[in-house]
């Protein structure tokens, strides 16, 4: 059973008092908590702002690589087709210089050996392969053909000058290219500008 008591004046003013302590530090504790968590949002808010501003740069950066890779591409296979076309060129050139040699000089070893070089190159440059497999290719020929690499003696043109000079005119083009000391007199004697 209960029973009723009554409280004095003292008593509940006491109590009154208590819970208003009581009451303001824990309204003292959540203003410190919700200044706390009011702090650390400002904080986060401010690394949210820059974790987007990093994020919009990064977009830009990857956009404008984006472009410019494209642009690289278009670039190179424009310079790839330029050097193809420059390429297709050369052989037209070669192959008629080539014909031309071939049937002025038939019986050349070196021109029937070149002969066969020519129709390998001509068939991988006609292939379908990639341009970098058939340049790996025709490099790859051409290192392994003896007729490029392998000549019986080098060719020395002041030897077939001098050899023909003596053969022809009999004198020594190293006597008119240093003629030593000239007696003006006895050269015009001898080119009948004088006198004898």
């Amino acid at each position: 059973m209960l029973t009723k008591r009554k409280y004095l004046k003292s008593e509940v003013q006491e109590l009154l008092n208590q819970n208003s302590v009581d009451y303001e530090k824990e309204l003292m504790d959540k203003t410190e908590v919700i200044l706390a968590l009011k702090e650390e949002n400002r904080k986060l808010s401010i690394e949210i702002a820059n974790l987007k501003q990093k994020d919009e740069l990064v977009v830009k950066a990857l956009t404008l690589a984006e472009e410019k890779k494209k642009e690289t591409e278009e670039l190179i296979k424009e310079k790839y087709e330029l050097e193809l076309s420059r390429l297709k060129f050369f052989l037209l050139k070669w192959q008629k210089y080539f014909d031309y040699l071939q049937e002025k000089y038939p019986y050349y070893k070196i021109n029937q050996e070149l002969a066969e070089l020519n129709a390998n190159i001509k068939v991988i440059f006609d292939s379908e392969v990639d341009g970098k497999e058939k340049v790996k290719k025709i490099n790859s020929l051409i290192k392994n053909e003896a007729v490029l690499t392998a000549t019986d003696k080098t060719f020395n043109p002041k030897e077939k000058i001098d050899a023909f000079i003596k053969a022809e005119n009999g004198f020594d083009i190293n006597e008119v290219l240093n003629p030593g000391e000239l007696d003006l007199e006895d050269l015009c004697k001898e080119l009948g500008l004088m006198d004898k």
